[in-house]
């Protein structure tokens, strides 16, 4: 996984709080993984799936975020991010 702080090219998130990432296998989009949001102690807060673009957003608080992505094949990648006001962060899950 990697990530970065950028602003986001799609104006609909300028200057949300916001975690727009995407899902890739082989270097291509992965339509349909589960993406779920855990909070800074683990606990579940959603999930959404990746669309046909492989790409997914979550809108959160500031504050310390688990991401966990799930694609078929027991594929399983955790990380934490962290996101302050304001922020616009890039995810990017490579399978």
């Amino acid at each position: 996984m990697t990530f970065d702080s950028c602003v986001s090219p799609d104006p609909q998130y300028k200057g949300e709080t916001a975690i727009l990432g995407e899902v890739k296998v082989a270097g291509e989009p992965l339509a349909g993984a589960y993406i779920r949001l855990l909070d800074g102690g683990k606990d579940f807060v959603g999930e959404v799936q990746s669309d046909e673009a492989g790409k997914f957003v979550f809108f959160a608080g500031p504050g310390d975020w688990y991401l966990v992505c799930l694609a078929p094949g027991d594929r399983r990648l955790e990380e934490k991010v962290a996101l302050a006001s304001g922020d616009e962060l890039q995810v990017s899950f490579a399978l």
